[in-house]
């Protein structure tokens, strides 16, 4: 398997947007009242405090990340279920008293539910914030990771590649809770995007390389010699078995920077599982090992290994 890039994750708005805005002695008031019953799950109070604060001004952008928290966590609950494929990281497996029964293991594990009627207040409200405050990087996050956690990818894509456009048209000069100015914004933007464009290439959904190439291809468009987004676009043609495509990609990644462990480890990958080539699958592995952190050196020299003895 091609070893992915790392990124750090993006979270939902949650506890982080809550500062200033508009009417700001008042405002801020309200934002610590809010994050308060939050973070104790108290959802009355949360909707009493956004009620006050709507009367005051329901315009703030911090009122708006804050509705849509409270919608969120109000559409979101966790149900027991019984079923033969647990998606959560934790389950009971059920086993029959009779050892003779055959047939596949049934499990019982949560599954996240959403109200619908909640979640498309949250997502109108949210989609409002954007209209008012284009630039507010945040609001465009916590929208892309609920459509991102509904699995609806085609929207989740569209969302994504929107976001990159606006961006280019202000230069990036993004904002983020309290109006603050996101530092090293381009950067930030980009590995935002690539956290997702990572956990859709750990899914098992073939399906899914289709969305990573076209988030790769819109990402490359303005930044042509991005070496992540390089490699995620070899990627997605070596999941679909085209290899000299995506061999392509990876080369011109190494181009831009010779030292990147990750291309040169893919590259390994590449000529030594698909293209039976173990002295060039050899030499990338070593220049990996180079380059690469400790973790890419035990995974490199595990792979020479097994090269020398196939």
């Amino acid at each position: 398997m091609i070893k992915a890039n790392f990124a750090l994750r993006i979270s939902i708005l949650g506890v982080f947007c809550f500062f200033g805005g508009h009417s700001f002695a008042q405002t801020n008031s309200f934002s610590k009242q809010f994050e308060t019953y939050f973070q104790l799950a108290d959802t009355l109070n949360q909707r009493l405090t956004l009620e006050k604060w709507r009367t005051i001004n329901d315009k703030d952008p911090e009122f708006i990340t804050a509705e849509f928290n409270c919608l969120i966590s109000q559409s979101t609950s966790e149900r027991l279920v019984l079923g033969d494929d647990p998606e959560s990281q934790e389950f009971i497996e059920m086993m029959s008293a009779d050892s003779t029964l055959k047939g596949n293991p049934q499990y019982i594990f949560s599954e996240t539910v959403y109200d619908t009627a909640m979640l498309t207040k949250a997502f109108i409200s949210i989609s409002r914030g954007i209209f008012l405050y284009p630039n507010r990087l945040d609001m465009r996050f916590g929208k892309v990771y609920m459509i991102f956690k509904m699995k609806n990818l085609e929207y989740f894509t569209k969302e994504i590649i929107q976001t990159l456009d606006y961006g280019q048209s202000i230069n990036n000069r993004w904002k983020w809770t309290n109006n603050d100015a996101v530092v090293d914004s381009t950067k930030f933007l980009l590995m935002g995007i690539q956290e997702y464009v990572q956990q859709l290439n750990e899914s098992e959904d073939p399906q899914n390389s289709k969305y990573q190439r076209l988030i790769s291809e819109s990402v490359l468009k303005y930044y042509p010699d991005d070496v992540v987004f390089l490699t995620n676009l070899a990627v997605t043609y070596i999941n679909e078995d085209n290899s000299d495509k995506g061999l392509e990609y990876l080369l011109k990644a190494e181009k831009i920077n010779a030292k990147d462990p990750i291309v040169l480890f893919n590259i390994a990958v590449v000529y030594g599982s698909i293209k039976k080539d173990k002295k060039k699958a050899k030499s990338y592995y070593k220049k990996a090992m180079k380059y690469g952190d400790e973790d890419m050196k035990r995974s490199a020299k595990e792979q020479i290994e097994l090269l020398k003895k196939a």
